[in-house]
């Protein structure tokens, strides 16, 4: 499967027939076709379609694919092919992703290169996920989460840090002892 997405992508990308693979990719169900997800957007990246590897990562709701994506990209200085803010646009993804356990994951993989990134927005984006979590425990559901573990990404960020546990402190009469005698 693999051998032949791969084949599939760069005829038509050898061939400059982009449109038609964008429409192809599109008519597709892409999570459930012929096509190797991973593949056509190793594929895509590989010969630059970055739209397109976007496009396919969204489609098989590749959540971690798509903002790996993103970030890589912002890195490498690419934005000319993508043209917005990548870890912005990341963040904001992350923020729609509706599983909140999805979430946290991908925010203690990626948290830090936001934090450096993008303080403020990270900063905001963590005090509205942990006034979630608050109020799913406060609700009586235990969401298995402990933000508490957020603490690891503000290595050498000590103002941040201050500043999200004292949010904590006025808003969690719950948390973790530990937090309170920082």
């Amino acid at each position: 499967m693999k051998d032949y997405t791969a084949l599939l992508l760069n005829c038509y990308i050898k061939q400059k027939k982009i449109t038609e693979l964008r429409d192809f990719v599109e008519k597709k169900n892409v999570s459930t076709s012929l096509l190797d997800v991973e593949t056509a957007i190793e594929v895509c990246k590989d010969t630059n379609q970055i739209n397109l590897a976007l496009s396919i990562a969204e489609k098989a709701k590749m959540v971690d694919y798509y903002i790996e994506l993103l970030i890589e990209f912002k890195s490498m200085n690419l934005n000319f092919i993508i043209n917005i803010e990548s870890y912005e646009a990341a963040l904001e993804y992350l923020e729609k992703i509706p599983e909140i356990d999805k979430r946290f994951q991908l925010s203690m993989k990626y948290g830090s290169k936001f934090l450096t990134e993008c303080p403020q927005k990270m900063l905001k984006f963590l005090r509205n996920f942990i006034t979630q979590i608050i109020g799913l425990r406060k609700s009586g559901t235990d969401p298995n989460i402990k933000y508490e573990n957020l603490i690891k990404l503000f290595l050498n960020q000590e103002a941040l840090l201050e500043e999200l546990l004292d949010f904590v402190i006025n808003n969690d009469d719950g948390c973790d002892s530990s937090i309170i005698h920082r």
